[in-house]
């Protein structure tokens, strides 16, 4: 198993599960303050040669919030989704696998490392598009294979605390921010890829 890989995944907060214009709300909650945050994820298929998936967190609660959605280098040069995880399932007695978000130009990651906060006001929502290929199986290290239509896909985001890794965040962490666990309904991987 290389180092590099390995390396990223210890640093990553992961978790993602897709669904084709689906919502799915909250599957796990925090005590008080989760209602209303929803993942909805749709296919980009804009290249058949490089689908991407693109996935929406929406606030539809009474209350302001914001969640973590991974991490950002360099002072906020690159940003990383490491927060979202696909799951998939092949049917017919087959295993499970999960597949994370890798980035391979970012695989080995050195110098700093801030939280990426994004802030989600009631009533607002945040749109990323993720290629298909940076979602890694953790057991066999392929990229994700969104246009094979035996698969049944779901997206999980996972948004953690703000982790103090240097003085000059500490006062970051007094920010409000949604813990927990969402994800999609799940979806057949037909839907993906220009709908191959």
């Amino acid at each position: 198993m290389p180092t590099h890989f390995l390396s990223h995944i210890a640093a990553s907060m992961l978790v993602i599960g897709l669904t084709a214009g689906g919502v799915a709300r909250a599957a796990q909650q925090s005590p008080s303050d989760i209602a209303g945050l929803v993942l909805e994820l749709s296919s980009d298929a804009t290249s058949a040669d490089a689908p991407a998936l693109r996935a929406t967190l929406r606030n539809t609660g009474d209350d302001d919030t914001a969640v973590v959605a991974g991490m950002t280098l360099a002072n906020g040069k690159v940003y990383l989704a490491t927060n979202f995880r696909v799951h998939v399932s092949r049917g017919q007695g087959q295993e499970n696998e999960e597949f994370r978000f890798v980035n391979p130009r970012y695989a080995a990651i050195a110098g700093r490392v801030d939280p990426w906060v994004v802030p989600l006001p009631r009533g607002s929502s945040y749109t990323l598009t993720l290629p298909a290929s940076h979602f890694m199986s953790k057991t066999s290290f392929k990229p994700l294979d969104v246009t094979n239509a035996g698969l049944e896909m779901r997206m999980v985001f996972d948004s953690t605390p703000i982790a103090e890794r240097s003085g000059d965040l500490a006062g970051l962490r007094l920010l409000k921010v949604w813990t927990g666990r969402i994800a999609s309904a799940a979806v057949r991987g037909t839907t993906y890829g220009g709908g191959r």
